[in-house]
């Protein structure tokens, strides 16, 4: 399980690994409103689970830690989704935000 803050503001995130493929749950800090965002969170895959951590700068670029044990190919699909899921929005001009939380599942390929 991963808590952010205390009380209220706190985000639990909790979940079971995959059957297949790999699951990313991963939170913004609440106490830094950026940029550049920083997410913290895990990587399901069916076996093991890494701790995450991911930084998200206002051009879009992505740096991703999964630990010296993750798979390379892991991290490069984790910080994929986290780059896909950040794509900045447009209202009127102004980028809008990256989300406050993110959740993906990718197959196995």
């Amino acid at each position: 399980m991963v808590r952010w803050g205390v009380g209220e503001k706190g985000v639990r995130m909790e979940s079971s690994p995959p059957e297949s493929g790999f699951r990313i749950e991963v939170a913004r800090s609440p106490e830094v409103d950026g940029p550049p965002w920083h997410y913290r969170g895990r990587a399901h895959t069916p076996s093991t689970t890494y701790d995450v951590t991911a930084t998200v700068n206002v051009d879009g670029t992505v740096r991703v830690d999964l630990g010296a044990e993750a798979p390379p190919r892991l991290v490069r699909s984790v910080a994929s989704l986290v780059r896909s899921a950040c794509a900045s929005l447009e209202i009127d001009t102004t980028p809008a935000p990256p989300p406050h939380r993110i959740v993906r599942w990718h197959a196995d390929r």
